[in-house]
C-alpha cells in the first residue's frame, strides 16, 4: 500500500497498514520481534559511514531498533503527524518534553484538572532546573490567556479531554495564546484515541499519550508516546537517546500490536460508555455525573469521546467508597484503556490517605470508571447492584 493510497483512508485502514515497511524479514505478515540491544558492523568504513548519517540503522538500541522504529511509524501515521516517539512511560514521554523545551527561567502553564502525576512531575523538575509553573484557573482560554499574561511562555499545557471530569478545551484558542507568548501548546490526550481525535490537526504542537492505556489497550505494557513535526520531534529523540528513557522493543511490539485494533476498540468501549452514561444520569442515586459532549468543533466526535465516565454518588465520600467495595465485574485499579473495565476514586490514590479531600479541585467521592470490552448490560448490573448495596 503507498502513501497516497493511506492518505485517502480511514482510521482502521492506518492504524494497520500506516507507515508500514511491508519488506520483513523472510516476508514475514507481521512485524517481527527484535530485541537486540546492538548492532554489528561488517567494516571500519561501515561504521564511519553510519556516524556521517549515510546509514540508516543505529549501532545501540538507546538510538534505534527495528521494532520500534517500526511502532513509531505506525503511531505517525495513526497520529496524522509527521514523527513520533516512544518512551519508557506516559510520564517519560512528559517529563522529555519539558525538558526538552524549557530552558532555565522558562515558564509553563497548566490546566488545572490534569493527571495528578503532571502535578508530580512538575513539582520535581521545576525547581531544579529553574522552570516556573504557573496552574490557570480552568482550562477555558480567557482564565489560560490571564495565567500566561504578558510575558513569554515556553509551554501552555493540557489535556484532552481532561482527567478526570472529561472537558475539551478549545485547542484553537490555547495554540493561539501559546503562539502570542512565543511557546507552544503541548496536549496529552491519553483520554482520546488519535484515530477520532487529532489534536495536531486543531493546533496543538506536540501531543503525548500514556501508550499504557489505550494505545497499546491490553494491560500488560508500560509505554508512552510522542507525535507531532519532524523539527520538534528530532531534538526530543536526541535527548531521549541522551537520558535512556525510551521505549524497550518488546513494549514496542506490544504497541505496534494494539494500535492495530485500536478503531474497534475504542469504539466499543465509546459506544459503551456513552449508554452506561446516560442510564447513571437518570439514576437516582447519582448526584453528578461527567461525561464529554460531542464536539467536533474541538476535535471530539461523538463516536470518539472516549471509555472514562466520572460520576458522584449522593451520600458522599463514604457511600462512593461502599460502590467501589460492592462492584464485582469492574476491577478496583488505576488505570483505564484495556480490555478490562476498571473503577477508582483519584482522590484516594493522591494527597494525604487520610483526607482525601485534601486536593483542591478534586471532589472526595468522585468515581472514575474505565469502560473495557464487556457487556453494557453485565456492566449496568454491576454497577446497579452496587449502587444499592451502598444505600
Amino acid at each position: 500500500m503507498t502513501d497516497s493510497t493511506l492518505d485517502s483512508s480511514g482510521p482502521g485502514t492506518r492504524a494497520v497498514h500506516g507507515g508500514r515497511d511491508r519488506h520483513y524479514w523472510k516476508q514475514s505478515l507481521t512485524p517481527p520481534l527484535s530485541q537486540s540491544s546492538t548492532f554489528r558492523f561488517d567494516t571500519v568504513d561501515q561504521l564511519l559511514a553510519q556516524r556521517r548519517g549515510e546509514l540508516d540503522f543505529p549501532e545501540y538500541a538507546r538510538y534505534g531498533n527495528p521494532t520500534i522504529d517500526v511502532a513509531q511509524q505506525r503511531l505517525a501515521a495513526v497520529c496524522g503527524a509527521e514523527a513520533s516517539l516512544l518512551t519508557a512511560s506516559g510520564m517519560a514521554a512528559q517529563a522529555l518534553c519539558v525538558l526538552a523545551l524549557c530552558g532555565q527561567g522558562a515558564r509553563v502553564v497548566l490546566t488545572p484538572d490534569h493527571y495528578r502525576g503532571t502535578s508530580v512531575m512538575l513539582g520535581q523538575l521545576a525547581p531544579r532546573y529553574g522552570i516556573e509553573v504557573v496552574v490557570a484557573r480552568s482550562e477555558r482560554a480567557e482564565d489560560v490567556a490571564e495565567a500566561v499574561g504578558s510575558e513569554r511562555c515556553a509551554l501552555i499545557f493540557t489535556e484532552f479531554p481532561t482527567n478526570p471530569h472529561l472537558r475539551a478545551p478549545d485547542l484553537r484558542a490555547l495554540a493561539q495564546i501559546a503562539r502570542d507568548a512565543r511557546g507552544l501548546l503541548l496536549v496529552d490526550a491519553t483520554l482520546s484515541s488519535p484515530l477520532l481525535s487529532r489534536p495536531l490537526e486543531h493546533g496543538a504542537d506536540l501531543v503525548v499519550y500514556s501508550a499504557t492505556k489505550y494505545l497499546s489497550g491490553h494491560n500488560d505494557v508500560l509505554a508512552g508516546a510522542i507525535a507531532g513535526p519532524a523539527s520538534l520531534i528530532a531534538p526530543l529523540n536526541e535527548l531521549l537517546g541522551a537520558l535512556g528513557c525510551n521505549c524497550a522493543p518488546l513494549e514496542a511490539w506490544l504497541v505496534e500490536r494494539g494500535l492495530r485494533t485500536l478503531d474497534l476498540r475504542f469504539r466499543r468501549q465509546s459506544a459503551t460508555a456513552a449508554e452506561l452514561a446516560q442510564r447513571l444520569s437518570a439514576h437516582p442515586g447519582v448526584a453528578e455525573i461527567w461525561y464529554p459532549e460531542p464536539a467536533p468543533e474541538r476535535g471530539l466526535p461523538a463516536e470518539g469521546r472516549g471509555g472514562v465516565v466520572s460520576f458522584r454518588p449522593h451520600g458522599g465520600s463514604d457511600v462512593a467508597r461502599r460502590i467501589l467495595d460492592a462492584l464485582r465485574l469492574f476491577a478496583h485499579s488505576a488505570s483505564f484503556g484495556g480490555c478490562e473495565s476498571m473503577a477508582q476514586i483519584p482522590a484516594l490514590l493522591v494527597g494525604d490517605p487520610d483526607d482525601p479531600g485534601s486536593v483542591p479541585g478534586l471532589e472526595a467521592d468522585l468515581i472514575r470508571l474505565s469502560v473495557g470490552l464487556e457487556d453494557v448490560d453485565d456492566l449496568w448490573t454491576d454497577l446497579e447492584q452496587a449502587l444499592e448495596c451502598s444505600t
